[in-house]
């Protein structure tokens, strides 16, 4: 099990987005898939997360 702190709230983070490789908190992963909410929504409208 990995374990550190969320990237976004400083709370306990169980898991990384495979993605962008930041740590997150269940809360801040996206809740069907397995990463995090930003880069899920960046998948959701057409384009690479970070990329503007």
């Amino acid at each position: 099990m990995i374990v550190g702190q969320c990237s976004r709230c400083g709370r306990l983070a169980t898991r990384s987005c495979p993605i962008c490789g930041e740590m997150y908190c269940s809360e801040h992963m996206a809740p069907s898939e397995r990463i995090c909410s930003d880069c899920a929504g960046g998948a959701r409208r057409g384009r690479a997360p970070g990329l503007s």
